[in-house]
């Protein structure tokens, strides 16, 4: 982390798990002195133990235990990795039902239905979405709006064109003389630097909206419009990602070759 904050690339994500690790291997070493164990004498039935009786969050105690156990701070234990049972994914149903509501509700700030379609529509994270650049939205000269989110443009539909076009003639927190020219798509309230993940992640929950299963239904949809390294490339995404949610959405795409041919 100290590397990535000296080259500028630390991201708000990173800091963000590293403070929640700390957080859960200080509730295991409680729970150790609890049950009357120093980190020495803890024994395999304790790690079965923590693990029982607690949220899955505990699974997270993980990275400390092994760095401990290689350190000779603990015995030789095993800490097993947790793997999610499923992944959230909204049904379409309702995923439409958000893009409609934020097309219609105009009560809302704009900059907040903008985020909400990068989400709905494009499966950004809102950590990527708060990182954007407002010239990765522009206007073709037929018109049409597109956004970059990788390396290609990619079309906006209509109405949701309008919503980023009135974003982008109204960014929020634009009034200070350091931030006017500011570059970001989401300027924040400090000049020079880009909204908090973290105030998007909050408006858009408030909202109604769950990130997480929003963000795999869009996805989840995506791949089945078009193949998955084609949605990869075009959302920023990694091949792999966007193959196993192409095959979790039944669509394995074994007919690339000649739908690239056509």
């Amino acid at each position: 982390m100290r590397q990535l904050s000296a080259a500028g690339q630390l991201q708000w994500g990173t800091a963000r798990a590293a403070k929640q690790d700390i957080s859960v291997a200080r509730d295991f070493l409680r729970h150790l002195s609890e049950r009357g164990k120093p980190p020495s004498q803890c024994g395999q039935a304790d790690i079965d133990h923590w693990l029982a009786t607690g949220p899955t969050t505990r699974s997270m105690a993980r990275t400390f235990v092994r760095w401990a156990v290689r350190n000779r701070h603990l015995p030789r234990l095993e800490f097993p990795y947790r793997k999610a049972a499923t992944r959230p994914v909204l049904d379409q149903n309702e995923r439409l039902r958000l893009l409609r509501e934020t097309v219609e509700n105009q009560d809302r700030p704009l900059h907040h239905r903008a985020a909400a379609v990068l989400l709905l529509l494009y499966a950004q994270p809102l950590t990527r979405i708060a990182g954007m650049r407002h010239d990765q939205i522009s206007r073709t000269e037929d018109g049409e709006t597109v956004v970059v989110l990788d390396d290609q443009p990619v079309p906006v539909p209509h109405p949701f064109d309008d919503i980023l076009q009135q974003h982008l003639a109204a960014r929020p927190n634009m009034n200070a003389a350091a931030n006017r020219a500011s570059p970001w798509l989401f300027p924040g309230y400090r000049p020079g630097q880009h909204l908090h993940p973290g105030h998007l992640m909050t408006k858009l929950r408030e909202s109604g909206i769950h990130l997480l299963g929003a963000r795999n239904a869009a996805l989840r949809a995506l791949v089945l419009l078009m193949p998955p390294p084609v949605a990869a490339q075009a959302l920023g995404y990694s091949t792999k990602i966007t193959e196993q949610h192409a095959k979790q959405a039944g669509n394995t795409w074994a007919t690339y070759a000649s739908y690239r041919r056509r």
